[in-house]
């Protein structure tokens, strides 16, 4: 009994970091992710474009992991998607969605798309082909990713969606806790979304205010690919700016809290901790009975680090213990409340 206080306060850590980034003692990419990006079976045409699309340090940010179910929108060629189906794995599976739309405008994507799936080694690739107005994403994933895409959903050639719309089915598609990845080249702050046909950029702050609108929590921005040297003048596909262009990197959460159209109420943390219910009474107790200590181990996190554990994923707020043992005692609240 006397030796529970501490073996609580690890536990606790365990499922903070757990709720608001991950522990890893790798110094580089999981070893999954790396992996993938080293696969002898990726196209030449695929790996010469590794040194400016940086996968590990980008993969890494987005979280991805073996056994993810990942819409992979509007994937161009596949260089993504090959990716990601290395990463996921037998027990994953990545739809990768291709717009009706964008086929009709770039349709050696789907050729691509098409050749991936039937090519031993990639059975978890599923394709689909639909008109963005009508799109159906898979239900119940857990990341829906779209790379240097997103401004062409403001472009005439796809109709002009009703980007409220996307947002949303996206948003309901996803599991609560699910992450939404927007890769895309950046237009000039203050552009908005003008510059999304000329220059095949758009502004940061037109995205993250539509994916908001939709429910989403933005969570952080990877500033991997950022390029200080494009004055975002020049279009995305000029010659010159060649894997060169200044990309931003949003990544969105469904809150765990979200109620998707068709889905029940997911109340609390513990159900994606596949924690069953007297675990879930015994971690609340405890966060009770030592909620004043925790508050005062704020320090922990940097401990652990100087330990040699590395955040993979940045926590909310200001980084301290409280901030990442706030969803915990949110959880437990709402356990509570769900019990009374």
């Amino acid at each position: 009994m006397k030796r529970q206080p501490l073996f609580a306060v690890f536990v606790l850590f365990a499922l903070a970091c757990w709720a608001g980034g991950r522990v890893n003692a790798q110094a580089g990419p999981p070893p999954y992710i790396a992996a993938a990006i080293a696969d002898p079976a990726r196209p030449a045409g695929d790996t010469s474009l590794d040194a400016g699309r940086k996968p590990a340090e980008v993969l890494a940010f987005a979280g991805i992991k073996p056994g993810d179910k990942v819409v992979d929108l509007m994937p161009g060629a596949g260089y993504y998607t090959r990716v990601f189906s290395k990463i996921v794995g037998s027990k994953g599976v990545v739809y990768a969605l291709q717009p009706t739309e964008m086929d009709k405008a770039a349709p050696k994507g789907l050729q691509s798309l098409k050749g991936i799936a039937s090519t031993p080694g990639y059975e978890n690739v599923s394709v689909l082909v639909q008109p963005i107005a009508v799109l159906s994403l898979p239900q119940h994933v857990d990341m829906v990713w779209t790379s240097q895409n997103y401004h062409d959903l403001h472009d005439p050639f796809m109709g002009t969606p009703d980007m409220a719309r996307l947002n949303k089915a996206i948003f309901d598609a996803l599991k609560p806790g699910g992450v939404y990845i927007v890769l895309d080249h950046a237009a000039a702050p203050g552009s908005g979304a003008s510059k999304t046909d000329d220059l095949h950029r758009i502004d940061p702050a037109v995205v993250k205010a539509e994916v908001t609108a939709a429910g989403f929590e933005y969570v952080g921005e990877s500033d991997a690919l950022r390029q200080a040297g494009d004055d975002h003048s020049l279009p995305a596909f000029d010659k010159s700016m060649h894997g060169k262009t200044d990309r931003f990197i949003y990544k969105f959460r469904k809150p765990m809290s979200a109620v998707s159209a068709g889905q029940a109420a997911v109340p609390s943390l513990f159900h994606r901790f596949a924690a069953g219910r007297a675990v879930a009474q015994r971690i609340c107790k405890i966060v009770k009975a030592l909620d004043g200590r925790l508050r005062r181990l704020e320090a922990l996190p940097a401990v652990a680090e100087a330990a040699g554990m590395r955040l993979l994923r940045p926590c909310p707020g200001n980084g301290s213990f409280a901030s990442r043992i706030a969803p915990v005692r949110t959880c437990c609240a709402q356990r509570d409340a769900h019990d009374a």
